[in-house]
């Protein structure tokens, strides 16, 4: 029952991967052939960015509330890539359809995988043995082969292709999420109470931490993820060397998902330790980065992304699922999302453009890499206090 349970999550995962890459990481081609600028654009993906950052914690609350994390998943979605597919056939007649079109791609597929996410901590907080690692890499995959079929099919034949196979995509998640069961339904329904839900993550200084190393973390990590390809460029790299560092990120990060839980086993550490190191490494390859004299040195960086977010994802969850009660985790792990991720990464990318431009993108790397030294150095210390604690009880 759990290979198969896995494989079915693995599966969704793939396919989840697969319409997020076609439908989110194109819209600002899209803009961009519809004749906005690169302010215009940068203004209408921001406000995505802040849509987002409210719808999250929305979606979390709704899922925890309503037990049918199936039909909210598939209904979603097809009202995502409905948006997408008019966004690509009708944006370019009006800027403000293309703006509207593009806030609803964002709060609706934008938000799937959270939802998802929270779906798996659920079932593995109720018992079941799945290796979120090992799902969770699917996407990693499938975004890598989605990026390179749909670029080129959006080159030469455009939007209608696309979106014809992501409704396809729909049709298979819809049968896929029918072999995967909701917490809710095995279990006599709990009484949810938002408000004391909320007064628990206040008083938990383990969750309060965790918010503030993850905002640190995506501070530096914005840095990276933003700006890799113009550190490229101002090495004297061009956008094939852009693409291949895009895959080494991508190749690199899947194993170390997979093998997460193997070596937590192996070594007995906790997720704390794991987010802690991740962080460090985080800062670590932005600094490298940063300093790197030449493209070629960027580009072999790029492996570190195994020991940063290969590690990372992973262990946010597995922590998260320690120190929360099962009724809230989604909302928990979206409510993290939103400030710890996408509100981070719209103040991050403000500042990060800022020092750029005043410093170049290499000096600005090196600076912002101390965001994430000091959100290991953070993570460390509530370890110790944590474990300094249950020495004296």
């Amino acid at each position: 029952m759990t290979r198969h349970l896995e494989r079915r999550i693995l599966l969704l995962q793939i396919l989840l991967g697969m319409v997020c890459c076609t439908s989110l990481s194109f819209l600002s081609l899209l803009l961009s052939r519809f004749g906005f600028n690169n302010l215009q654009i940068g203004l209408v993906m921001m406000a995505a960015a802040c849509s987002t950052s409210i719808a999250k914690p929305c979606w979390g609350v709704f899922t925890d509330r309503v037990p049918c994390t199936r039909r909210i998943l598939v209904i979603t979605l097809a009202l995502g890539i409905a948006s997408f597919t008019l966004l690509g056939t009708l944006g370019g007649a009006s800027k403000g359809a293309a703006v509207v079109f593009v806030l609803l791609v964002e709060v609706t597929t934008g938000c799937m995988m959270g939802v998802v996410d929270s779906w798996i901590a659920k079932l593995i907080g109720t018992g079941c043995k799945i290796n979120y690692g090992l799902t969770r890499a699917g996407i990693s995959g499938a975004y890598a082969v989605s990026a390179a079929c749909f670029g080129t099919v959006l080159d030469q034949y455009g939007v209608l292709p696309g979106a014809v196979a992501l409704f396809v995509l729909l049709g298979l998640i819809a049968l896929t999420v029918q072999g995967i069961p909701y917490p809710e339904e095995r279990q006599e329904k709990k009484t949810y109470s938002l408000r004391l839900g909320a007064q628990q993550l206040l008083r938990s200084r383990p969750y309060l931490v965790l918010l503030a190393v993850y905002f640190l973390s995506t501070l530096t990590a914005c840095a990276i993820d933003s700006f890799l390809s113009l550190r490229i460029l101002e090495l004297g790299g061009s956008e094939r060397h852009v693409g291949y560092a895009l895959f080494m990120t991508t190749v690199f990060e899947i194993p170390a998902m997979v093998c997460y839980s193997r070596l937590r086993r192996i070594t007995g550490k906790s997720p704390a330790f794991f987010i802690a190191a991740s962080v460090f490494f985080y800062g670590v390859k932005c600094l490298a980065t940063g300093l790197a004299p030449n493209y070629q040195s960027v580009i072999g960086l790029c492996a570190l992304q195994m020991l940063a977010f290969g590690i990372f994802k992973p262990a946010i969850l597995d922590y998260l699922i320690q120190i929360v009660d099962v009724e809230y985790i989604g909302a928990t792990q979206m409510l993290t999302c939103a400030l710890g991720e996408s509100l981070s990464a719209i103040l991050g990318n403000a500042l990060n453009g800022a020092l750029a431009d005043r410093f170049s993108v290499g000096g600005m790397m090196t600076m912002v890499s101390g965001f994430a030294f000091l959100g290991a150095l953070a993570m460390a210390v509530s370890m110790k206090t944590q474990a300094n604690k249950i020495v004296k009880t």
